[in-house]
């Protein structure tokens, strides 16, 4: 799961009034966010013997920076928010007198953990920092990026009319920029689509959100997670205009395969699984949404303790 990908998820499920706890870096099909829970696990090992070993300190503070922010992106992806936050402020402390974009990138990952976590005022505050700091060195693509965040950020916060500012801003930039990655040209497409969803224009939002499926399953596979996910957001986007039957298949095949990959537990998926269980009783198929019921009961059970511990 990318970063731009967690905050629409956060903001999109938030915005829709799902009331349990809460998808601009750049990915490839090696991202750490695209791999399985024991593969990040894995490296968080690896990262924090690395941060362990004799001589560390003797390392220039730029390397260590980013190991911490690596290992801080894999903390947030299995849902460990203390540690995740501990990883990225320390590599903020050790990048304040290095490159200013890179520093302005960790400051808006911080910004996301802050969102995901429903700390929605410092999420705002470590956005705007990064803001200003893409303005003081006239960086026009991460500008847009911070833009597209805040977007986000507002939609969490229901102020459709500001998210659609900062998003119909950072269209035009991200969009069809062939110097903008695949993500983000696909993540700024989600953020003006909820923005759009949340202003009760879904009917604008939908050609976007098709638009997205089809980069996502150019870029990452239409079996790919990523698919699922627009998939879920698509169904999303027909059933708040009204379309009952475009908006079961897409949403039913968006959860079926986000089900291959998250655990039990998954925060975002949990939500997901809420917000399609309410749909079904909308629709009347009330067996069907006892079922996805019955799957919330279920995943409410069981606890990673090493995630818990990282709350």
């Amino acid at each position: 799961m990318t970063r731009l990908m967690l905050i629409v998820l956060v903001s999109v499920l938030s915005a829709a009034q799902i009331h349990t706890q809460p998808p601009s870096a750049a990915s490839n099909n090696a991202d750490p966010s695209m791999l399985s829970k024991a593969e990040l696990l894995s490296r968080i090992d690896l990262y924090e013997a690395a941060l362990h070993r004799p001589g560390i300190d003797s390392i220039d503070d730029a390397s260590v920076a980013r190991v911490y922010v690596s290992l801080g992106n894999c903390y947030l992806d299995v849902d460990m928010y203390l540690k995740a936050e501990d990883a990225m402020r320390h590599a903020i402390a050790l990048m304040r007198h290095g490159p200013q974009p890179a520093l302005a990138d960790e400051i808006g990952q911080l910004a996301v953990l802050h969102l995901v976590m429903g700390d929605v005022k410092q999420a705002e505050k470590e956005q705007m920092e990064a803001l200003a700091i893409r303005e003081q060195i006239g960086d026009p693509i991460g500008l847009a990026l911070t833009w597209n965040d805040l977007a986000s950020l507002y939609v969490r916060q229901r102020q459709f009319s500001k998210a659609l500012d900062y998003a119909q801003r950072a269209m035009p930039v991200l969009a069809s920029n062939p110097a903008v990655q695949a993500t983000d040209r696909i993540a700024i497409r989600q953020t003006l689509a909820s923005a759009l969803c949340g202003s009760h224009q879904c009917n604008r939002a939908i050609p976007l959100l098709q638009q997205v499926l089809s980069l996502a399953s150019n870029k990452f596979g239409a079996d790919s997670l990523a698919a699922g996910v627009d998939n879920y957001l698509l169904g999303y986007a027909y059933w708040q205009n009204g379309q009952m039957d475009e908006a079961a298949d897409y949403m039913q095949r968006g959860i079926g395969r986000m089900k291959q990959d998250w655990d039990w537990g998954y925060t975002l998926y949990v939500n997901a699984v809420a917000q399609y269980a309410r749909f079904l009783r909308q629709r009347g198929q009330t067996e069907s949404a006892a079922l996805e019921e019955h799957e919330l009961k279920q995943m409410a059970g069981v606890v990673d303790a090493r995630t818990f511990v990282g709350r």
